[in-house]
């Protein structure tokens, strides 16, 4: 059994993804961005999988549709509801700390590639003794990663993970805090056609190496590729 100490929650982002993919030229299909996001998150999950004990926490609010596909990704992973009220990230936050939880991250990226290092850097400043907040910004200054340890009411009714202005969102919030601040690594977000192109150059790099890469993904890139005529 995991320890109650640490815990990364993940939200459901397939609605983000099918109305990107909306505007691309070619559009996608519907059910070519659904298992485009299935195939980014069966792969992040085998990466998170590597991590140290560590609860992980998918919430969504279309719980029974998720729930016909979610067990066949793999991983750890825990499929929860979403709080149907205002404040969903306070209300997650809350009832994780009640459960004994001490050391909350919030993971919000399309990207397949799981941000392991930038993962395992704020849990280890979650570890201080001050009261610390940890952000992790995106190169187009959203914020993919925010990680606490105490429950900071207004920064989590703030908070909102499918915000594009999350990161001034979340600094704006940690500003009134007397708080230890800190930034991991900038990370790349899936949020135009470029950032599908670069995924596919990425992926292919990789499965030349001999190193674990998104594989799933770099299967269904492939096959759309063919498809839509990407001009990578």
């Amino acid at each position: 059994m995991i320890p109650r100490d640490k815990a990364l929650v993940l939200f459901d982002e397939m609605q983000e993804l099918e109305q990107l993919t909306k505007d691309f030229d070619p559009q996608f299909m519907p059910e070519d961005s659904q298992e485009l996001y299935v195939s980014f998150l069966s792969d992040l999950m085998v990466q998170l999988a590597n991590l140290s004990p560590t609860s992980i926490f998918f919430f969504t609010d279309n719980y029974l549709d998720r729930n016909r596909w979610f067990s066949s990704i793999g991983g750890n992973a825990e499929l929860r509801l979403l709080p149907g009220e205002d404040k969903p990230c306070l209300q997650i936050t809350e009832a994780l700390f009640s459960e004994g939880y001490r050391r909350l991250l919030f993971l919000t990226s399309l990207n397949p590639f799981a941000p392991i290092r930038g993962i395992q850097t704020a849990f280890q400043l979650l570890q201080l003794e001050d009261d610390v907040v940890v952000v992790g910004p995106t190169q187009r200054q959203s914020c993919y990663l925010l990680g606490i340890k105490t429950l900071h009411s207004g920064l989590m009714t703030e908070y909102d993970p499918r915000s594009s202005r999350n990161h001034d969102d979340a600094i704006r919030a940690i500003c009134k805090l007397n708080v230890s601040t800190f930034t991991v690594e900038e990370w790349h977000d899936i949020v135009s056609l470029s950032d599908i192109e670069r995924l596919m150059r990425e992926t292919a790099k990789q499965a030349l190496g001999n190193r674990p890469f998104p594989r799933r993904t770099r299967e269904y890139l492939l096959y759309l590729e063919e498809k839509y005529n990407f001009l990578i």
